[in-house]
């Protein structure tokens, strides 16, 4: 050992059995070393730090045996140690400062010391590299560990209570406008897919009609020429007629094809009307915080000191607030940055722990290891203090944030065009109706309606709850939005089966009626029906029955976007 000390090593791999080429098993080389290391005392002040790895490497001959190993990081930790004129044993603090060196002389090795988590799960992979052995220990076992470990030789011992993650509220940082659209309502527009399926009809009549006396004119031809010849010439005229009556029915069938596809189509389509309007973008801090305690026991000295290691994870995003219910993009506005998860393991690692134990306090105060438990309880309030004193400064601040944005959240929609459905129903009272009663005087009176069952329907429809239109739209697992589409949905049907019912009456032009018109035709007679009985009367009742339904569903989501925007949908 003392001859390799003396020998002048000028890199990690040693030339040392090169020049003495000594016929040693790796065994044996093992023998060698565990002696050396029980009993010369090598003077490690002539081997400088960076050369230690060299040594270890030579003569452990590449061992992995767990006490050697242990053997060997304590040899170099005295060596380093000396190198700087530090006493042994070394302190946790003065070990772990000193560990880095003490990894390249022996890579692998752990700290020589117990490592005791209070009331953590032993597998705390973050802590693993703090100590040769980490386990978990409660709060009233924990003087008896300490006794163990005192009575077993260990000098020392490294106690880590972490505090359980605190979640903070969502910061709220800043406030700034942000601009989207909104739907205010829908209008009748001219569809232009009826216009061109109108004139490919026509266009397809035409061309029928022009094969039509295309045929006739071959037909008179060959008619002729069969008479006056024989022959190779009267079959090919045969053929002739044969083509022309076929070009005949292939016209027929485009032009029914494309009369279908017109009468099918409809004059008007459903356009929504948008307008801009600004919501109010929050850039929020989400963070979860914990403390460590670390505290480094000398069982020797009975005494212990402590560092207080703080962690936290934090990011930043931006969600909106006072997003219209009536913006096509209010869901995805609304859950944009507005969820965090924390870290389901500990905030602090290893890394941190040591960088605080090695910081410029190396000497923090020492406490008796009778208080340890007092003062780790001290730590703890102290720190849950601190959370709830951060809590309330957040609340405070988050509170302006919701003043300064809450000039977005009443913004009036512009006013409904001529002839447009509004998508919001009119609110009496600041408030939003709860039922369809104010349709009243939008439907026919009741003594103008033949027979009692659209005098029931109409009385139903007055009558419809809300609130429990809202509640079953939740019930069925649909969006709150996608409850107001499918609501216009069902106006739209309505509004086609009533057009359809008016056509085969024959009683008005189906697409002249809208809904400010209804009750007034009804009522004054040019909707005249005495009741529900044959083809034309029975057509005129289901027509009013679908324009009240029609009505009755705008309505109803007029009603549903309302409680969206007040923020009053039941839950």
């Amino acid at each position: 050992m003392q001859a390799y000390a003396d020998y002048p090593h000028t890199t990690a791999d040693s030339p040392f059995f090169s020049a003495y080429p000594l016929a040693l098993s790796t065994t044996q080389r093992a023998a060698v070393l565990r002696g050396a290391l029980a009993g010369t005392r090598m003077d490690w002040r002539n081997i400088p730090a960076d050369k230690l790895y060299g040594v270890f490497q030579d003569l452990a001959g590449g061992q992995a045996d767990p006490a050697l190993l242990a053997q060997l990081a304590d040899a170099a930790a005295r060596g380093v140690a000396e190198q700087r004129g530090w006493n042994t044993p070394l302190s946790p603090a003065q070990t772990l400062a000193i560990w880095p060196e003490v990894e390249r002389a022996v890579p692998g090795a752990q700290p020589p010391f117990t490592v005791l988590v209070l009331g953590a799960d032993s597998a705390a992979p973050s802590w693993s590299r703090l100590g040769r052995e980490i386990r978990p220990v409660t709060a009233a076992a924990l003087p008896s560990e300490l006794d163990a470990l005192a009575r077993g030789g260990a000098s020392h011992a490294l106690v880590l209570a972490p505090t359980p993650i605190k979640v903070h509220e969502a910061e709220h940082l800043d406030v700034k406008s942000a601009k989207s659209r909104r739907v205010t309502g829908t209008r009748e527009v001219r569809n232009p897919e009826y216009d061109r399926l109108q004139e490919q009809a026509r266009e397809a009549e035409r061309v029928y009609q022009q094969v039509q006396r295309d045929a006739d004119n071959a037909r008179m031809q060959s008619q002729q020429l069969m008479r006056n010849s024989s022959g190779f010439a009267s079959a090919l005229a045969v053929i002739g007629a044969a083509g022309s009556e076929m070009a005949v029915n292939m016209a027929r069938d485009d032009m029914e094809t494309a009369r279908r596809e017109a009468n099918a189509a409809r004059a008007t389509k459903t356009e929504k009307i948008y307008e801009n309007y600004e919501y109010a973008e929050v850039t929020v801090r989400h963070a979860a915080v914990q403390q460590v305690g670390a505290y480094a026991v000398d069982l020797r000295q009975r005494t212990f000191q402590k560092w207080l290691v703080p962690g936290e994870d934090a990011r930043t995003s931006r969600f909106a607030m006072h997003v219209d219910g009536s913006d096509e993009n209010a869901e995805r506005l609304r859950a944009s940055g507005a969820s965090y998860a924390a870290p389901s393991a500990t905030l602090v690692r290893s890394e941190q722990i040591t960088a605080a134990m090695r910081a410029a306090n190396a000497s923090p105060a020492s406490y008796p290891v009778d208080r340890l438990a007092a003062i780790m309880s001290t730590d703890l309030l102290e720190f849950d203090t601190r959370v709830r004193e951060r809590e309330a400064a957040i609340g405070r601040q988050n509170e302006a944030i919701r003043t300064a944005a809450a000039k977005f959240a009443s913004q009036p929609k512009a006013p409904a065009s001529p002839g447009s459905v509004p998508v919001a129903a009119e609110t009496s009272g600041g408030s939003c109706p709860v039922t369809l009663a104010h349709l009243r005087s939008r439907f026919p009176d009741a003594n103008a309606l033949p027979g009692a069952e659209l005098r029931n329907v109409r009385n139903q429809i007055l009558s419809a709850d809300v609130r429990e239109t809202m509640r079953a739209v939740g019930a069925q697992g649909f969006s709150p939005q996608r409850g107001i589409d499918a609501s216009l949905a069902q106006a739209r049907q309505h509004d086609d089966v009533a057009r359809d019912a008016l056509a085969t009456a024959s009683a008005v032009d189906a697409a002249g009626i809208t809904d400010e018109t209804f009750a007034q035709q009804v009522n004054s007679g040019q909707l005249r029906v005495s009741d529900c009985s044959g083809i034309r009367n029975g057509s005129l009742c289901a027509a009013i029955a679908e324009k009240m339904g029609a009505i009755a569903t705008r309505a109803m989501a007029a009603a549903m976007q309302c409680h969206l925007r007040a923020g009053t949908w039941p839950r």
